[in-house]
């Protein structure tokens, strides 16, 4: 199964460019969507393939992670059809700009989507497969919404959801779906986690708006 990664950045230029080196050096092919950041981040193109996007829209409070996300997943979709391994299934794991993987958690999680036939794989402090119905999932028990891999093709983020929670309707869709695997042994250090939006008054405000949506379409708080 071909291993793509795609990671959405906002300042935190020294982060992400440690993230994305790591990333090239592992032979990951990575999307970086940059959401207007000032200054822009400057990248080495040098070696495996590293594809930058700036985009400006959603700024402000028409700000919308989940579109952002689809529009990553659908670049890489077509690039993928459109490389020489367009024949072979293939997987996106997206990450947070402020996360450090260890080597070849990409391939890891790409090859455990691949192996259980499973829609999603994540990091997990024990091994567990987990198939719907769909159903209120505890927090020990959910992927990681910094650091998850996707089936290729397989689901689309619900834009809805602007900044927060949409990850939890993936989860949902995945138990409707071929549920979801956590993988022991491959920790990600999240190094300022929910730094951007423990800065941002109105992404605060818009995750309630958010957690009132997931509601309304699962009938369920998400834990």
């Amino acid at each position: 199964m071909k291993s793509y990664a795609l990671v959405l950045t906002h300042n935190r230029q020294d982060m992400v460019t440690e993230l994305t080196q790591d990333l090239q050096a592992d032979g990951v092919e990575t999307f970086v969507i940059d959401h207007a950041s000032d200054p822009t981040p400057s990248f080495s193109f040098a070696g495996t393939g590293l594809y930058y996007r700036r985009i400006d829209a959603f700024q402000g409070e028409q700000f919308n992670i989940s579109a952002l996300w689809n529009i990553g997943l659908d670049w890489i979709g077509r690039h993928h059809q459109h490389s020489g391994n367009h024949d072979l299934p293939y997987a996106i794991t997206v990450l947070n700009d402020d996360v450090l993987v260890p080597s070849g958690f990409c391939q890891v999680m790409a090859a455990a989507i691949d192996a259980h036939d499973v829609d999603i794989a994540s990091p997990g402090g024990y091994y567990a497969i987990v198939r719907g119905p769909a159903h209120q999932i505890q927090l020990h028990n959910r992927p990681a919404g910094y650091a998850w891999t996707v089936r290729g093709g397989a689901l689309r983020v619900d834009e809805t959801m602007r900044v927060w929670y949409s990850d939890d309707d993936l989860w949902q869709q995945a138990l409707e779906g071929r549920g979801y695997v956590l993988i022991p042994g491959h920790p990600v250090d999240h190094r300022d986690a929910n730094g951007n939006f423990s800065r941002n008054g109105w992404w605060q405000e818009q995750a309630g708006r958010d957690r009132e949506t997931f509601v309304k379409k699962w009938g369920r708080q998400p834990w």
